[in-house]
């Protein structure tokens, strides 16, 4: 109950939302309540909701707050040790939608895919984890995200046999605290981590606080929203607005209840 009921928060939350409702708010207050008092409130409710719309839509406003979270964690040198094994975290495809439809949907994120079968490509010789939970189809398929993630792994050329599957977490604590449990790392090991930049710094921080100390961050760089053009669509920016805000909530409230190292991450 307390995951459904963090999740409904977290959508109720987004920036896009709360605009949303305080200008509808504003609208409606005054007609239904009838009170002179109600009119300026709902006016001043309006013009807010309006003007937050607007500056995350018209302005490159997702694109400034991105930039600290999508810059904080360069990937290793060339010529780094080599990892003992990859983690590729869950998210970037839609789960239920294989499972209705038997092809893949990509969310954003999914370029992570792409840089973990590289990696692995790269570093023929250690295991990969995929990560994240999902539903059970009614063939008894598994179409977790780890599932979903592992085949897309293979069609890329990555031996099954090399993949590890975490289906049952289902968020980037859980992914942590979960993934050090099953592989037991030895201290100081080296793994690389692999997800979207903007999700790096809170990822980090929950695998630290896991005990992954050896934890290495490699962000997936193809969707990134700091170096988005300035022509990006207002429903684009909207949406960006929207991710990169759950990030900078999720970091705090992470480091709240000690499901993070830090509240800002560093390399």
């Amino acid at each position: 109950m307390a995951y459904q009921l963090g999740k409904l928060v977290g959508w109720l939350l987004f920036p896009s939302m709360i605009a949303l409702v305080l200008a509808t708010l504003g609208v409606v207050l005054p007609i239904v309540a009838r009170r002179p008092g109600l009119v300026r409130t709902g006016r001043i409710m309006v013009a807010v909701g309006v003007a937050a719309l607007v500056t995350m839509t018209l302005t490159p406003f997702g694109t400034w707050i991105a930039r600290p979270l999508e810059l904080r964690f360069p990937r290793p040198a060339a010529d780094a040790p080599p990892p003992e094994g990859i983690v590729l975290l869950g998210g970037g495809v839609d789960s239920i939608a294989e499972m209705r439809t038997g092809g893949t949907k990509y969310h954003i994120g999914a370029e992570a895919v792409v840089e973990a079968a590289r990696l692995a490509k790269r570093f023929p010789n250690v295991p990969v984890m995929a990560t994240g939970d999902g539903p059970v189809g009614a063939d008894g398929g598994d179409y977790s995200s780890a599932a979903s993630l592992a085949r897309l792994l293979e069609e890329a050329g990555v031996a099954r046999d090399r993949i590890i599957l975490l289906p049952r977490a289902r968020t980037t604590w859980e992914e942590g605290e979960l993934s050090h449990a099953m592989i037991g790392p030895r201290p100081g090991a080296r793994w690389y981590l692999v997800t979207p930049a903007w999700h790096m710094p809170r990822s980090i921080g929950a695998f630290r606080a896991a005990g992954w100390d050896g934890i290495v961050a490699w962000p997936s760089l193809g969707e990134t929203f700091a170096h988005r053009s300035y022509n990006t669509a207002p429903g684009t920016r909207l949406q960006v607005v929207d991710v990169v805000t759950r990030e900078w909530t999720g970091l705090a409230l992470y480091r709240l209840l000690g499901r993070s190292s830090a509240l800002f991450p560093s390399p």
